[in-house]
């Protein structure tokens, strides 16, 4: 598994924009698992004509990665969207 916090800018069909920053876990991480991600978690059923990803920050360890994002507002709005990490058994989203 790969942990990262990485910044997103979405910019929706009708001009209007979403920026901020985002805690990763997955298989990959790349510009377009980055891409699919932000998609599917922060575009909210709006049409973008573009989605941006930058500032990729890798964190080789999921404890340290967990202790850094936990508490954040992003992450509890990541939780709140079914991204949960299992605390007991690895890191799984749905």
């Amino acid at each position: 598994m790969k942990y990262c916090t990485f910044r997103y800018r979405i910019i929706y069909a009708d001009g209007s924009t979403r920026e901020g920053w985002s805690p990763y876990r997955g298989e990959r991480i790349s510009n377009s698992h980055l891409v699919k991600f932000v998609q599917q978690y922060f575009q909210e059923g709006k049409a973008a004509n573009q989605v941006f990803v930058s500032d990729i920050f890798e964190i080789s360890n999921a404890a340290v990665w967990l202790a850094h994002v936990r508490n954040t507002v992003e992450f509890k709005y990541l939780k709140a969207r079914g991204f949960m990490p299992d605390m007991q058994g690895g890191f799984t989203s749905s």
